[in-house]
């Protein structure tokens, strides 16, 4: 790997045309090295042109081989709305419409998953729906040669045309097991094909476009489909010339899978590159040969926004990095844990000053393991309704034990949840109690039915939680997530101003100058939290775009100047911290102390100056009075009191 300073602000870029696009890889070997653990996903967000709906292609390593893998999803993107028709126009029907005509992720994961239990529905009724009538025409299979011998009357007439001459058994049996071998490997029926026949079919399949990317068909079928048919399962070896990466494909449906297997002591960026050139000829394949002309593909393990943010794009934390690694690295060798007896921690409580990253990490630790993420919210908990809270509560951990995948679970905000305990007796303060105790009693058997799921809760206020909410068994990780010192500050923005760069320089735009300082940038921002370094820099951007929305002309680039008067700025508006220094206790004294006045010397005649004002006096005490706790007693003090 090439020496990088701790500060660098450009990343490795490594520029290439195929197949009419131009990809660029960034930070090659930085992905490399990323790899060595969790699944690292490169294409995340990447837009194709129809009809592939989706691309996704990540690298993983297993002791000593990387894996490559692609999946190219395809199809007519109204037969993937069914679940809508079915829903029909009530307001569900039409809420959910709109939201997906919005782009809005959770309403299209729900209605592409009505769709495809509709549709498995369908098959399990009626088996024969959407399968092409038997005998198929030869001109109709792309990835099927026609025959070299004159076709028999029997295969090129009508139904009438063809009865005079009835087949025998043998020859009726025929047709559908050489459809068989067709559609599922090598079967019985392909001795009755010429050798030519059966060797003609991938390069048939693959076209010109393929024979131009240097791709060498190994097997009987090609990946071939058409987006508006049924797409024929194959399985089929494409090769890159340029690098040698040798990829299966196989078609699964309406999705096109690519896997790679290199060893570890091989593994370079240039079969980086060639697997990269290999997905893209599979998607022209499905878009056609000009699809793709003039279109940018970045190929980045920091791609796809907030959402797939991952621990090396925490700066600051190291520490709390290397513990959340350990957490992950316990998801990915049960092996281990089992031989030894071992249970990985149930759950972490993150707590700190707002605008520190508590819920980045949360989602960070989730892209780590490979986990789906689940943010509970305050509004899917708590209701107005007698007993609604406790029904919410118990369904949340109910669906917890049914997750068959790894999954985080985040309690965002978990003082405003679930706090402390309620003394009172009104409904309020019971709804409170039961809800507490529901979740102390689901979080003791969690771990046990279900050990794939991992809780964590975040707070700004951890002296606001009952204890017996966070105990070891619960939550077994407790980590103070603390504001940015000096270093982390300069990390946190040079990972920052990183990302803008890939995202958005191209050729001919820079977004940040030469000048720019993250070092002397954390110096001047004493104080600032992450969310404060993000505020910074969306000030400068939008400052720029406002400036050639004015002007009209392109404006120049964001310089240290520039920063260093939104830091200034930023520090100006942000709210004031808290007076103590340091990080809160976790927990609270119970009852909740309350200052007592000191007790005062009497007034003395020899001394009438120290005598006190009769308004200020306090009354003796009287026995229906109820005494006064004393320090000494253990009751409430004064905050500069010592406990004696």
């Amino acid at each position: 790997m090439k020496p990088t300073t701790p500060f660098a602000l450009r990343p490795d870029l490594r520029t290439f045309s195929h197949g009419g696009c131009t990809l660029t890889i960034v930070d090659a070997e930085r992905i490399l090295a990323a790899a060595d653990g969790p699944r690292v996903e490169l294409l995340s967000g990447v837009a194709f042109p129809p009809p592939v709906r989706s691309v996704s292609l990540s690298l993983t390593r297993e002791d000593a081989e990387f894996f490559l893998d692609a999946s190219i999803r395809t199809g007519a993107e109204p037969e993937h709305r069914a679940g809508l028709t079915v829903l029909g126009n009530d307001p569900i029907g039409v809420f959910l419409s709109r939201r997906v005509e919005s782009g809005d992720p959770w309403a299209t994961r729900l209605v592409d998953g009505v769709s495809s239990v509709l549709a498995g529905v369908s098959r399990r009724l009626d088996p024969d729906r959407g399968r092409p009538s038997d005998p198929r025409p030869p001109v109709a299979r792309p990835d099927t040669a026609a025959p070299t011998t004159a076709p028999s009357d029997a295969t090129t007439a009508g139904p009438a045309e063809a009865d005079p001459h009835p087949a025998g058994p043998a020859e009726v049996g025929a047709a559908p097991t050489a459809d068989a071998a067709d559609a599922g490997g090598r079967g019985t029926g392909e001795t009755d094909a010429p050798p030519a026949a059966a060797a003609a079919g991938p390069a048939d399949a693959g076209g010109a476009a393929t024979a131009d990317a240097g791709l060498a068909a190994t097997a009987d079928a090609g990946p071939t489909a058409d987006a508006g048919a049924d797409v024929i399962d194959g399985e089929a070896e494409v090769a890159d010339a340029a690098s040698g990466v040798v990829a299966s494909s196989r078609v699964d449906e309406r999705t096109i899978v690519l896997r790679s297997t290199v060893p570890a002591a091989e593994m370079s960026v240039a079969h980086l590159e060639g697997f990269c050139r290999l997905v893209v000829d599979a998607v022209g394949e499905a878009t056609g040969p000009d699809a793709l002309v003039g279109q940018v593909i970045t190929v980045s393990a920091t791609s796809g926004g907030p959402e797939r943010v991952t621990l090396d794009q925490v700066g600051g934390l190291d520490d709390i990095v290397g513990q959340l690694r350990e957490i992950a690295a316990s998801f990915r060798h049960p092996q281990a844990l089992a031989r030894w007896g071992a249970k990985r921690p149930q759950g972490a409580l993150f707590y700190g000053p707002p605008g520190t990253g508590k819920t980045m990490l949360a989602r960070a630790l989730a892209n780590e393991i490979g986990a789906r993420f689940r943010e509970i919210r305050t509004t899917e908990i708590l209701d107005k309704w007698l007993g609604s809270s406790e029904r919410n509560i118990k369904q949340i951990f109910r669906d917890a034990r049914r997750y068959s995948e790894p999954t985080v679970m985040l309690f965002d905000e978990f003082d405003t949840i679930i706090g402390y305990a309620s003394e009172g007796g009104d409904a309020a303060s019971q709804a409170i109690n039961s809800v507490a105790g529901i979740f102390k009693q689901e979080m003791n058997t969690l771990v046990d039915a279900n050990p794939n799921v991992f809780v964590v809760a975040t707070t700004n206020f951890p002296e606001r939680i009952d204890p017996s909410l966070i105990r070891s068994g619960r939550f077994d990780i407790k980590l103070a997530i603390p504001a940015p010192d000096a270093t982390g500050r300069a990390q946190i923005l040079a990972k920052m101003i990183r990302q803008l760069i890939v995202s958005h320089e191209v050729p001919g735009f820079r977004m940040f100058a030469d000048d720019v300082d993250v070092a002397a940038c954390a110096t001047l921002s004493q104080g600032l939290t992450g969310a404060d370094l993000a505020e910074v820099l969306r000030r400068a951007q939008l400052s720029k775009a406002m400036r050639e929305a004015r002007t009209g002309t392109r404006a120049s680039a964001i310089s240290q100047d520039d920063l260093r008067r939104q830091i200034a700025d930023v520090r100006a508006q942000s709210a004031p911290s808290r007076p103590a220094p340091g990080l809160p206790t976790l927990g609270r004294l119970f009852p909740s102390p309350r200052p007592a006045p000191s007790p005062q010397p009497p007034a003395s005649p020899e001394h009438p100056a120290s005598a006190k004002p009769a308004a200020s006096a306090k009354p003796a005490a009287s026995p229906e009075s109820p005494p006064q706790a004393s320090p000494e007693a253990g009751g409430p003090t004064s905050p500069g009191e010592d406990l004696a």
